[in-house]
């Protein structure tokens, strides 16, 4: 009988039924990482390391979450939590049966880093630095609503976000990877019913019905030929010239991963839409994320 009681103990300790939030964690962390690219980006512009040029997926301190063995070997007694799908309780788990330590914290949307940071912050013992970089956020986040509201509805523009080599792949409206785009007053026309759907393939008779009047993309390959395309020649956005270039130095400022840059990639997408509503330097306003960010005055 004994033996059952320690049994049940353990199992309600190893296999939680929910995920312990960061603020709600007051444990003391000496070596923690990120589960996920968006994560280990954060932690790294708290802790002061200098960013390269260039972010691509092969760079491991920017990288996702290792395998549970090499974690085990490099003795991190702490992984923070987030993926855009939210799917944490598995993992939570997995990682604390080998006595890792698990929490969560929220970055479904850029107002989500005002908070985030913070918490981080106290995790890390970094607490002064996040605070800047939480400010800096909410200065941004608490701009873009000011200039969102003033914007006319028939001025608000449609917008679709091509991803992929023929643009036929994207985001859904409310996904962390599409937010900026009415975050900064825009529409997006893809609504997905799917539960949770956060990306999906269209073909082009379904993109020619959206006719947005803007599309930005990420893709090179595809940003190179859509001008040429005689398909793509029938878009408003293509006829009026309206195809824009994701900016990704040193990594995308929208989403590929959704991240901190999103309060970068704002200012830029606002100012690329709606010059006349968000007219400030754009230059300058890149030379003090990265500075503040990424420790870099120049980039």
């Amino acid at each position: 009988m004994k033996f059952f009681l320690i049994l049940i103990v353990l199992s309600t300790y190893l296999f939680s039924s929910q995920v312990i939030e960061c603020k709600d964690y007051f444990g003391k962390s000496k070596n923690l990482i990120g589960q996920t690219r968006s994560m280990n980006l954060m932690i790294k512009s708290l802790d002061g390391t200098n960013f390269p040029f260039k972010i691509n997926k092969n760079n491991s301190l920017f990288a996702k979450m290792p395998s549970i063995e090499v974690l085990a070997r490099n003795n991190i007694d702490l992984v923070v939590l987030w993926n855009s799908k939210g799917d944490l309780l598995n993992i939570s788990n997995k990682l604390n049966t080998i006595g890792i330590n698990t929490c969560s914290l929220n970055l479904d949307t850029i107002s989500n880093y005002v908070e985030s940071y913070k918490i981080l912050g106290r995790l890390m013992n970094k607490e002064v630095r996040a605070s800047k970089l939480s400010n800096y956020i909410k200065e941004k986040v608490e701009l873009v609503n000011k200039i969102r509201k003033i914007i006319p509805e028939n001025k608000r523009v449609t917008l679709y976000h091509a991803k992929g080599e023929d643009g036929l792949l994207t985001n859904c409206k409310n996904s962390p990877h599409s937010e900026l785009i009415e975050f900064v007053g825009a529409k997006n026309p893809i609504i997905c019913n799917k539960m949770k759907k956060q990306r999906i393939k269209l073909n082009f008779e379904e993109l020619l019905i959206q006719n947005p009047d803007v599309i930005i993309t990420d893709n090179k390959g595809f940003y190179k030929k859509v001008y040429k395309s005689k398909k793509y020649k029938f878009l408003k956005a293509v006829k009026e010239k309206k195809v824009f270039m994701i900016p990704n130095t040193p990594i995308n400022w929208m989403d590929n991963p959704p991240s901190f840059f999103k309060s970068l990639g704002a200012l830029w997408l606002g100012s690329s839409l709606y010059p006349k509503y968000y007219s400030y330097d754009m230059k300058k306003e890149e030379e003090i994320f990265f500075t503040l960010f990424l420790n870099k005055e120049n980039i």
